[in-house]
């Protein structure tokens, strides 16, 4: 079983071996459900804690495994998660822009992109089909600069997090 959409691609293709299941994101709902049943930033109606719910969710989304990771922590840890989703978002961001000596032109159009639609609908492969290489190559550079993910049941591009979303807006003029 598969937590993310990058994990498929570190397998073989063996598909007389293998059958792929796609394990997606909690809704918002499902995720203040988890939070509660882990007993994690609790109680819930206290401002502070409501508050870094919020920004956990606006931050982290709700990747179960994020999520996880947050209510294993000690509460202390909690503020130190998310300032380092916003720092390795940011590095993952200049990592797929950058090629070594200039911008990456064809990342950046594709961020562009993804900052003009919702993170549900992402970018499909036919829309970047023009400016940008087929998904199984540009996937190599996904598995190094986790900013973008391929989405493969819907056939889309999208931001691998909330936190990288935020870093490509801040750091691109799109």
């Amino acid at each position: 079983m598969l937590g993310d959409a990058i994990a498929a691609f570190a397998l073989p293709n063996d598909p007389n071996r293998q059958t792929l299941v796609w394990v997606d994101d909690f809704t918002p709902d499902e995720a203040v459900t988890y939070l509660d049943g882990r007993g994690c930033m609790l109680p819930a109606h206290d401002k502070a804690n409501a508050q870094r719910r919020r920004e956990l969710l606006k931050l982290g989304g709700t990747r179960p495994a994020l999520l996880r990771k947050v209510c294993d922590s000690p509460a202390s840890r909690e503020a130190a998660h998310l300032s380092a989703l916003v720092s390795s978002a940011t590095v993952d961001i200049e990592g797929l822009l950058w090629d070594g000596r200039t911008f990456s032109s064809d990342f950046g159009r594709l961020m562009c992109a993804l900052l003009n639609t919702t993170d549900l609908d992402g970018v499909p492969t036919s829309a970047a089909r023009e400016y940008l290489a087929p998904p199984t190559t540009v996937v190599e550079s996904f598995k190094r600069n986790h900013a973008v993910v391929y989405h493969m049941p819907t056939r889309t591009y999208r931001f691998h997090s909330p936190a990288h979303r935020q870093a490509a807006r801040s750091m691109l003029s799109c």
